[in-house]
C-alpha cells in the first residue's frame, strides 16, 4: 500500500489540495478513492493499472503526454497495433488497415490503453 500511495500522492495533492469540492463529481471521486483504499488488496496484482487509473482520475494526461505514449507504442519493434490520434478519437491500425476507433479517449485511462489493446489483438 505504501508504494501505491507514494506513486499516486502528487496527483492526489494537486486534485484535493484545497479540500474544496467545486463539483459533485469531485466529492464522488474523493469518496470512491477512500473506499478503494479501504477495500483493495494491495498484493501486487494489477497495481500499475490501479496507479495509472487513480493518477489520471486526479490529473488527466495532457495531449502531449498522450502523443508520447502513442509514439512509444508505434516505435516498439514488436508492436502489433499502430495508433493515430485524430481529434479526440484514437484510430487503431493493424497491418496498415484501420481495425477500430475509440471515440472520446478522454474518458479512458489512456496510459493503460496500450496494454489492453495489445492484449486483445493477441486473441
Amino acid at each position: 500500500m505504501q508504494i501505491f500511495l507514494e506513486l499516486v500522492d502528487n496527483n492526489y495533492i494537486i486534485k484535493f489540495k484545497n479540500n474544496i469540492f467545486d463539483k459533485e463529481i469531485e466529492q464522488t471521486i474523493f469518496e470512491d478513492y477512500n473506499q478503494f483504499l479501504i477495500s483493495y488488496h494491495f498484493d501486487g496484482k494489477d497495481l500499475l493499472e490501479k496507479v495509472n487509473f487513480w493518477k489520471e482520475t486526479f490529473v488527466p494526461l495532457t495531449m502531449k503526454e498522450k502523443l508520447e505514449i502513442i509514439e512509444l507504442n508505434n516505435n516498439k519493434s514488436n508492436t502489433v497495433l499502430i495508433y493515430e490520434l485524430k481529434d479526440k478519437n484514437l484510430i487503431i491500425k493493424q497491418k496498415g488497415q484501420i481495425k477500430d476507433e475509440i471515440k472520446e479517449i478522454d474518458i479512458y485511462v489512456f496510459s493503460n490503453l496500450d496494454k489492453d489493446l495489445n492484449a486483445i489483438s493477441d486473441i
